[in-house]
């Protein structure tokens, strides 16, 4: 099987997942992350349309089909971000940020997944090193924001 250049970062409360992907990655599927640590807690919204349960099991089992995820939802604990950088890192865009993430953590009791590199359509995209590194800061100003770390 093949693997793409993966992040994961837990802060006890959100995690975020990242991955810097070639498109033929995706065509040829059978991507595999290996010690990909992410969990994720069973809310009310869990039920079977929900992409929650999938993106758990797939995460279980430390194999992430980054080709095969479904349109952002508005509700649940699960948040694309295709761009995140340091142009995103203002005092206002963290404070929208924190909002959206509040209201993600509330959705997932205490635990959301923000995918990076992946846009609302669920096309994933993928980050560079330094886009990641970006991406990371600006998740870290709005989990701060929020008490999140």
């Amino acid at each position: 099987s093949r693997s793409a250049n993966q992040s994961s970062f837990n802060s006890g409360r959100f995690d975020y997942i990242a991955a810097s992907i070639a498109k033929s990655d995706l065509l040829a599927g059978d991507l595999t992350f290996a010690g990909l640590g992410a969990f994720s807690l069973r809310t009310a919204e869990d039920e079977e349309a929900d992409f929650g349960p999938r993106l758990r099991s797939m995460l279980e089992r430390r194999c992430l089909d980054w080709g095969d995820l479904p349109r952002e939802s508005d509700n649940g604990y699960i948040e694309y971000k295709w761009r995140l950088g340091l142009e995103h890192d203002s005092p206002h865009r963290s404070q929208r940020l924190a909002t959206q993430m509040h209201f993600r953590l509330g959705e997932g009791g205490g635990a959301a997944f923000y995918m990076l590199g992946v846009s609302d359509s669920g096309v994933a995209i993928g980050f560079g090193p330094a886009e990641h590194t970006a991406a990371g800061r600006v998740l870290m100003g709005g989990a701060a924001v929020t008490g999140a770390v």
